[in-house]
């Protein structure tokens, strides 16, 4: 089943891409399962001040490293909210990554986000928690759970892909380590701030010796 991932081979082999995505409308949103759009009114140091946001769901985030194939596996998906903007980058390159919305803790959303998005099965005690921050600061506040989990080729049990139900379509992407840094600086291959922190965090560790906690 791995051999259905995609491998980077650097910037002069650029990765095939898909055809964009056609735009059929757009609508004011009236209500939503993942964001609240609300009107704050709060005041600081004698001021009365207001400012908007988008209430969302925590998240977490998954830098994942298969040892036998020594490289990154992250997620292709498109991001429409991307698009509308630059419309050149729809589809963006991430660590596998999900909604903390099925009241479970983080840890138990991020092993069943790994068998949902990438088809690799772990125990619990095989992930661990590095990190966790805050997201879109400005809008919607929420926190992203970072995790790291190393796999091999034995558990890959399904091919991943996403939740067909919530009209998920993603792409896995690997990466070796001598070309990681080629591909943070490849501006073809857009990626999240997670990703990259992740990349800096796995690197920090070889550079003390070691991948696994």
């Amino acid at each position: 089943m791995e051999n259905t991932m995609l491998t980077y081979q650097g910037k002069d082999t650029p990765l095939p891409n898909h055809p964009a995505p056609r735009i059929l409308s757009i609508k004011p949103l009236e209500n939503s399962h993942y964001i609240e759009l609300k009107r704050v009114e709060f005041e600081e140091k004698g001021t009365i001040k207001t400012w908007d946001i988008a209430k969302s769901h925590d998240s977490v985030a998954i830098v994942l490293y298969h040892k036998s194939k020594d490289g990154f596996i992250f997620v292709r998906q498109f991001r429409v909210s991307v698009f509308l903007k630059h419309k050149e980058h729809g589809y963006m390159y991430e660590l596998c990554a999900g909604l903390c919305d099925k009241g479970i803790d983080a840890k138990q959303t991020a092993i069943e986000e790994l068998q949902e998005e990438c088809g690799y099965f772990i125990s619990s005690d095989r992930i661990h928690k590095i990190a966790e921050f805050y997201s879109s600061v400005g809008m919607n506040g929420a926190k992203q759970h970072l995790f790291y989990a190393e796999v091999d080729s034995p558990d890959k049990q399904t091919l991943g892909g996403g939740n067909a139900d919530e009209n998920e379509n993603i792409e896995l992407i690997f990466v070796p380590c001598h070309l990681v840094d080629i591909f943070l600086n490849d501006s073809h291959c857009p990626k999240t701030p997670s990703l990259c922190y992740g990349i800096l965090w796995l690197q920090s560790q070889k550079n003390k010796g070691f991948y696994s906690l």
